[in-house]
């Protein structure tokens, strides 16, 4: 039997539906005039009025942001082209905080240690010198690696610490 609520649920889906494809008619559009905007940059790399990446990457952030909060999505949709990470600014943990000294012990361990650390050895070393627990390794190392990226995830657990050009950071070979 068709009654009013059923009627009403199956024009949310469609409404849902319809703003789905809208939105990835909208992301792909989106990246097109992305990737014309990075021929134009390398072709033209001298241009001293070029708009910065950053106001695009903040309205795609927006947007994105805006994609995720459909509440009866079905059909996830493609997620847009990345940005690059150096365009993106991001919140340093401020000097005293639990993070920033998690962060720049985890640093200096990895530092002094030859080759690759699992992460359940990381953890224990930067507790101990901390004096700081630890909730959830995976999610801190991933916030280290944003930072920082001369951290590299090797393998599943196993972090090390490499060379970046310009960087004197030491690389030991594994």
């Amino acid at each position: 039997m068709f009654n009013e609520r059923e009627a009403l649920r199956l024009r949310l889906e469609q409404l849902n539906d319809a703003e789905i494809s809208v939105m990835r008619e909208l992301r792909e559009e989106r990246n097109e005039i992305y990737s014309k905007l990075r021929e134009l940059d390398n072709n033209e790399p001298n241009m001293i009025h070029k708009k910065p990446l950053l106001e695009l990457a903040n309205a795609n952030a927006n947007a994105n942001a805006n994609a995720n909060a459909q509440p009866f999505e079905k059909n996830k949709p493609e997620k847009s082209a990345p940005i690059a990470s150096s365009t993106i600014p991001r919140r340093k943990p401020k000097p005293g905080t639990k993070a920033y000294k998690h962060r720049e012990a985890a640093l200096k361990i990895l530092k002094h240690h030859k080759g690759e650390i699992k992460s359940r050895e990381l953890q224990k070393e930067i507790e101990k010198e901390t004096g700081m627990s630890i909730p959830n390794m995976t999610t801190f190392m991933q916030g280290l690696i944003k930072f920082h990226p001369e951290v590299e995830k090797t393998y599943r657990g196993q972090y090390v610490l490499r060379k970046e050009k310009g960087n004197a950071v030491d690389e030991s070979p594994s």
